[in-house]
C-alpha cells in the first residue's frame, strides 16, 4: 500500500510538471451510511488542469476506519439472533475524475461547483467477536469488493496566496454515492453507501498562469 501511494505521488507531480497546473494534498472526513464506514479518516492526492473557468481533475483517495461496531441480527445459518462485535482495520480506495466550473473569483479566493466520479476498492479486516446464545467465538477476516463506481458534486472555496503566491487553501464539500453490492443480488447487505465528504488542504500552482 505505501509503495501505490508513492507511485501515485510520483505520477501527480510528474503529469503537473508537463501540464503546468496544479497538485493539492487534503485532509479528509466521511461520514457513511455503512456501520463499516460510519465516520473515517484519510487523504486525498490529486491534480487540477484547468481552462479558463473549467477546470479537471484526477485524484487518489484513502480512507482509514479503526473505531469498533456491533452487529445483532438473526442467522438462517444458526436459526437463532447472533451478535457480532467487530474491531476493525477497513480501508477504502478511489480514483476520482472530476470536473467544476469557477462560480466566483477576486484577487484572494475562488468558489467552484461540480461533479465526480470515480471507481472505489473496499478492504474489510481485523477480528470480531461473535456471541450465539451461550456460545462465543473469536474470529479473523478479510472481505474486499473490487471496482465499486461513484458518482458525486462537489462545492470548493479557496482561498489564494497563503505563505506565499503559488500556495492556497481550500475546504471543500463532496456529498456521494458509491456502489456496493452488485445491483439486485441476493444477500446483499448494500446495494449503494451514501457519502458525506469534508476535506481542508492545500494547493501548489506550478505556473502562476495556472488560472
Amino acid at each position: 500500500m505505501k509503495n501505490t501511494t508513492f507511485i501515485i505521488i510520483g505520477f501527480l507531480l510528474i503529469t503537473a510538471e508537463v501540464a503546468g497546473q496544479q497538485i493539492y494534498i487534503d485532509g479528509l472526513y466521511g461520514r457513511s451510511s455503512a456501520k463499516e464506514f460510519k465516520n473515517s479518516w484519510g487523504y486525498d492526492l490529486g491534480y487540477n488542469y484547468f481552462s479558463n473557468k473549467n477546470r479537471f481533475g484526477i485524484s487518489f483517495k484513502q480512507y482509514f476506519y479503526y473505531t469498533n461496531y456491533d452487529d445483532f441480527y438473526f442467522s438462517r445459518t444458526y436459526g437463532e439472533w447472533c451478535f457480532d462485535k467487530y474491531e476493525p482495520q477497513n480501508m477504502r480506495m478511489g480514483v476520482n475524475l472530476t470536473y467544476s466550473y469557477k462560480l466566483l473569483e477576486n484577487k484572494n479566493s475562488n468558489l467552484f461547483l461540480g461533479a465526480s466520479a470515480g471507481l472505489n476498492y473496499y478492504i474489510f479486516r481485523g477480528r470480531y467477536t461473535r456471541i450465539v446464545g451461550s456460545d462465543i467465538g473469536e474470529f479473523r477476516c478479510f472481505n474486499e469488493r473490487i471496482n465499486r463506481y461513484g458518482l458525486g458534486v462537489l462545492l470548493e472555496y479557496e482561498l489564494k496566496h497563503i505563505i506565499w503566491d503559488r500556495v492556497s487553501m481550500s475546504a471543500k464539500i463532496n456529498p456521494e454515492f458509491t456502489n456496493f453490492d452488485r445491483f439486485l443480488s441476493m444477500g446483499g447487505r448494500y446495494w449503494f453507501i451514501g457519502w458525506a465528504n469534508f476535506s481542508v488542504g492545500l494547493k501548489y500552482q506550478l505556473q502562476k498562469n495556472a488560472e
